[in-house]
């Protein structure tokens, strides 16, 4: 079985099923849930989609740390009770829920990333049974909702990309939910304009990891979960050092024929993402959302159209090259040793190709994130997310006039789901 040995590693938090999955499954979709009120909205979305030609089941992780609260407790017991009542009513042949129960973990790994990965794990476990390397593993949270088309789609896209070890899917967060006050929805139009920005700005800079890695949006096949190590269990961001370790393999791709709803509201339960950003923006009364200036992603593009040239290069040539970046980026990359790291990468590539992998390698999505973030300390300030979304759409010639926020932000939804 493809996943023996990956198991054995991990068995520490594995949980597995008595009764066997169905040989036609193709699709599990994962679920962690944490102090949710909001779960069988949430499973009520999927069971409402249109069934693809494979069996699906459902894996909720219903977690906490051992130094959870009583309320936090009580709110995971009844969310159970309440599942528990909703599967009973609801289950179908082709679509299995299964809850995990996963209370009093260690305080120091006790998270989302631990909850997820428990999930994912259960999911591999299995496909394992199955010997199904190419079982799709779906992330998904225990507040979002998706279009009636999700299981087709995904099943659909992977059928038609058989090389793609993951794919991203399209969201879109809500903007008419009457829970939503004004506030709100201003703050999670300019964080989501915000997120469509890095990443149409990465993709202009030639960055080849130019993908939106949401927990609640994203798939990934069984046997490359497991040829990547699986999840990590950090208690933010583990969908972001997941990823991109999936993206490395290749063949990343999107599914933009669908959509996933994440939740919108204030949450606490992470440090970062959309909850935390909700937030921070109610508790510090703030009215602009402020992002990375586009100059920044300029100077990234004039280092990645040089990288072929790197190919076969001399050490002097290649301190010549670097001297030509701009200011800010040419301090960073020698700083993080460029010149190095582009000699290692030459001195074990037999092709370009190959040369072109492991530089990005060394110039991957983290160093990215860490020089926007140095060089806005030292160098660029931060602009109004409008302003930025303004100055890349400048750039691409995509530019037209935009009176609201808002209709900036169905634009830039629209050329993101083109690709």
């Amino acid at each position: 079985m493809f996943a023996n040995a990956y198991l054995e590693k991990n068995k520490k938090y594995l949980n597995t099923f008595t009764s066997a999955p169905s040989p036609d499954l193709g699709i599990v979709v994962i679920i962690p849930c944490l102090n949710e009120t909001a779960l069988t909205e949430s499973i009520e979305s999927l069971a409402q989609c249109t069934s693809p030609t494979c069996d699906i089941e459902v894996i909720i992780a219903v977690n906490s740390s051992e130094n959870a609260s009583e309320q936090v407790l009580l709110q995971n017991k009844k969310t159970i009770e309440d599942a528990q009542k909703w599967i009973t009513e609801k289950q179908r042949k082709n679509l299995r829920f299964f809850i995990i129960h996963a209370p009093g973990l260690q305080r120091k790994e006790a998270g989302v990333g631990l909850a997820r990965k428990i999930a994912m794990d259960a999911a591999v476990a299995r496909f394992n049974y199955l010997n199904k390397p190419d079982g799709i593993i779906s992330s998904y949270d225990a507040d979002a909702l998706c279009d009636k088309n999700y299981f087709i789609e995904i099943h659909s896209h992977f059928t038609k990309n058989p090389k793609s070890p993951g794919a991203s899917i399209y969201f879109e967060h809500p903007l008419d939910n009457d829970m939503i006050t004004e506030v709100q929805k201003n703050g999670i139009i300019q964080y989501e304009l915000h997120l469509r920005y890095l990443r149409l700005a990465m993709q202009y800079a030639g960055l080849p990891y130019a993908f939106h890695t949401v927990g609640s949006s994203f798939c990934v096949r069984a046997g490359a979960y497991v040829k990547q190590g699986g999840m990590n269990k950090f208690q933010a961001g583990e969908d972001f050092y997941f990823l991109h370790k999936i993206i490395m393999l290749g063949n990343f791709s999107e599914i933009n024929s669908t959509r996933v709803i994440p939740s919108s509201r204030v949450s606490d339960r992470v440090p970062f993402g959309t909850g935390a950003a909700m937030s921070k923006w109610i508790d510090n009364d703030e009215t602009t959302y402020l992002s990375y200036c586009f100059d920044a992603f300029e100077s990234i593009k004039k280092l990645t159209v040089l990288v072929d040239s790197f190919y076969k290069c001399s050490f002097e040539n290649i301190t010549e090259k670097c001297n030509l970046l701009p200011d800010s980026l040419k301090a960073y990359v020698m700083q993080n040793g460029i010149e190095k790291a582009i000699s290692e990468a030459e001195k074990n590539s037999s092709t370009l190709i190959n040369f072109r992998k492991r530089f990005y390698v060394w110039f991957d999505a983290f160093r990215v994130i860490k020089f926007l973030n140095w060089s806005h300390e030292k160098y660029y300030k931060k602009e109004a997310i409008f302003n930025a979304s303004i100055q890349y759409l400048e750039k691409t010639n995509a530019i037209r006039n935009f009176s609201e926020i808002e209709e900036l932000l169905m634009y830039l939804r629209e050329l993101d789901r083109k690709g």
